[in-house]
């Protein structure tokens, strides 16, 4: 092997070598759990830009190595390119191999490549720091079901902040709700306190993230520049290498005779994080975390021209409660756990932090973004609703009055982003590996929290999603667990049975055809014919949203679109976050979600669902069927019922119901 190494390369690699030595003295969390367990280093990393230390992947095909050392973020940016062509003698500087600790000392097949070990460690700390499930915090919670309170209890949120604001959207948009949440920001910034701000690539797309990059610009003017961070979630990079080739090879195998496969979900770009979390001064006793269906844009808020293509949706706020006797200092509170997961998702080694760009900043280009930002959020504070409401709100102190207790437990799917193969995840609960992969298993998945919360339900379960999804196996279950008697008698000794109630969009309401074809013809189909064969039909009601009287088919009455994903247990136990329960959020998605123990707030979220259950129609009913053929619903979702199946078998043919 030739080495052209330059001095900076030698150095770094000398600094990767050291960082890995045993017998180092100190060290600084890279806020990567596939990192700290190689180096030995504990805790949370509080800014992206303190240290990010190592990371390797491991291909799962042919085990090729590819390192990434990092150093101070500001000093790893200038030499990027540098690195990159240093792959191989990064490798030699550190040794190829490493001999497992497990492993006999004879037993060669047993080393590992640095990057194995990387994966292999992290993997239990992957268990320790994102598998929040396991353990019950004390808080007082607060269910938050109209728009116009979502984002207004947010800007309260942040207006309240002292030290840090941690803040995770799988949507972001520049409107009048979003331009308003920066403008606050801005007024956090400006007090000091130190701002963290995630997007997703897909979900918030964008070339340049100028008026993101405004908020950049005014902490700098500010003399704050150190106490604002914005990253972007895995970017849309090498789009052709990674998808557009593999597609093109899989519609080719369509042709083949050997049908070599390959796995399209494995790709990078289909990782996306779909969290929606606003959590202010996390490690403090005061700790305030709001989470649920809603991103930053206008229509999850009623926000702006058209308030008829409001998202139905559902917010949940968490906050620290004390033990009696006990003090912030005793123990680890809810606030602390769920910043520790932030930290875990923000430093994701995938991220990409945003910066401000020399041409940016002479031409102007903040310095419009911030004109333009101030405009909406002064057209956002004028508006009479909002602001009718907010004097409301303030009026009865809203942060601080309302709030039930309950016992919350915090849930991810944060494994998906960092698991080698997602499709082991839809093949089995155990989640297996196949040989010579490594997998991760995590613990605290909301799915399997769910499945443990129904299984162990008295009497009843309610679950609301836009895109309701059941596996062959949960169907069973379900059935299954409706048959069991509930050991109750009613007023009038007779047995009382158990019953499930969901409640999902229609195709009139649905923005996603696809899944809506999926949750018709497949979910609820089987669902209801498993019933009815079982003789539990009856126990059963499965609603969809909206009514004939609806805008859509010539009526007046806005149902607007379900989005909310929210489920009650047994009046005791309810769960609200941003899992939707399909095959991406189980497989490919970063999630997350509360379930809490608490009968008062249980009450307040069953009464948003009677709610809902009066603008819904019963699916496979007269009304539904005649909705379905209406032709008002336009030529487009017209189409996806008259062939929705056979769009959907292509899809499957080449692989691509990811896609859904």
């Amino acid at each position: 092997m030739n080495f052209n190494i330059s001095t900076t390369q030698i150095c770094l690699s000398l600094l990767l070598a050291l960082s890995l030595n045993a017998n180092a003295q100190t060290c600084v969390d890279s806020g990567d759990p596939e990192v700290d367990a190689v180096i030995g280093c504990e805790g949370s990393l509080t800014k992206l830009e303190a240290a990010k230390g190592l990371t390797a992947n491991t291909a799962a095909d042919d085990e090729k190595e590819e390192f990434r050392p990092l150093g101070l973020f500001r000093f790893y940016m200038s030499v990027r390119s540098q690195l990159r062509d240093a792959k191989d003698s990064l490798v030699e500087f550190t040794g190829k191999t490493v001999e497992s600790e497990s492993a006999p000392k004879q037993d060669t097949k047993n080393k590992l490549t640095v990057a194995q070990i990387i994966q292999r460690e992290g993997r239990d700390s992957l268990r320790q720091d994102i598998n929040l499930g396991k353990t019950e915090f004390p808080t007082l919670v607060k269910v938050v079901a109209n728009p116009h309170e979502g984002i207004l209890a947010k800007l309260m949120m942040i207006e309240q902040a002292k030290e840090t604001i941690d803040a995770v959207y799988y949507i972001y948009k520049m409107d009048l709700s979003g331009s308003a949440f920066l403008a606050k920001l801005e007024q956090a910034v400006q007090r000091g306190v130190r701002v963290r701000l995630l997007i997703d690539a897909s979900g918030s797309m964008s070339l340049r993230n100028s008026k993101l990059k405004a908020l950049e610009d005014f902490a700098r003017k500010h003399g704050e520049k150190n106490n604002v961070t914005i990253a972007v979630f895995n970017p849309l990079t090498g789009f052709i290498k990674n998808v557009g080739k593999n597609t093109l090879r899989r519609m080719l195998n369509l042709f083949s005779s050997d049908k070599k496969d390959l796995d399209i979900i494995k790709a990078n770009l289909n990782r996306r994080t779909h969290d929606k979390i606003l959590l202010i001064d996390a490690h403090t006793p005061n700790s305030i975390m709001m989470i649920g269906g809603r991103n930053i844009a206008d229509h999850y808020y009623a926000v702006g021209a058209d308030k008829n293509d409001t998202y139905n949706d559902m917010e949940i706020i968490v906050k620290n409660k004390m033990p009696d006797g006990r003090t912030y200092s005793d123990q680890m509170t809810f606030g602390d756990k769920a910043g520790k997961y932030f930290d875990r998702l923000f430093n994701h080694l995938g991220n990409k932090e945003l910066h401000l760009g020399i041409m940016g900043t002479l031409f102007g280009t903040y310095r419009r973004a911030q004109k333009e930002i101030d405009k909406k959020a002064t057209e956002f504070s004028i508006d009479p609703e909002l602001k009718t409401k907010l004097e409301n709100m303030q009026k009865n102190d809203y942060l601080n009055t309302g709030f039930v207790e309950g016992e919350t437990k915090l849930a991810s799917e944060a494994s998906n982003i960092l698991r080698n193969d997602p499709s082991l995840i839809l093949a089995s609960d155990e989640y297996i590996n196949e040989k010579n992969k490594i997998d991760l298993k995590n613990d605290g998945q909301i799915t399997v929290l769910l499945r443990e919360k129904m299984k162990a339900a008295k009497r009843n379960i309610r679950i609301v999603s836009p895109y309701i999804y059941m596996t062959p196996e949960e169907i069973d279950s379900m059935v299954a667990w409706l048959k069991q008697p509930t050991g109750e008698k009613d007023s009038n000794g007779q047995e009382i049975k158990k019953t499930l109630e969901v409640v999902t969009n229609s195709i009139m309401t649905s923005d996603n055809m696809l899944a809506q074809i999926i949750v018709d013809n497949e979910t609820l189909r089987n669902l209801l014919d498993k019933a009815t064969k079982q003789g539990v039909s009856e126990q059963i009601t499965l609603l969809e949203l909206g009514k004939e009287d609806a805008i859509e088919l010539g009526g007046k009455v806005a149902y607007g679109k379900l989005h909310a994903k929210y489920i009650t247990i047994d009046n005791e136990t309810l769960g609200i976050g941003t899992f939707n329960g399909d095959p991406r959020s189980r497989a490919l998605n970063s999630e997350v979600a509360v379930f809490v123990k608490s009968p008062k707030a249980t009450a307040v979220l069953n009464e948003s669902f009677n709610e809902l259950m009066k603008m819904s129609h019963e699916y496979d009913s007269p009304e539904w069927k005649k909705i379905r053929e209406d032709r008002k619903l336009g030529t487009y979702k017209h189409y996806f019922v008259k062939r929705g199946d056979k769009f959907l078998k292509w899809l499957e043919r080449l692989n691509l119901t990811f896609l859904i």
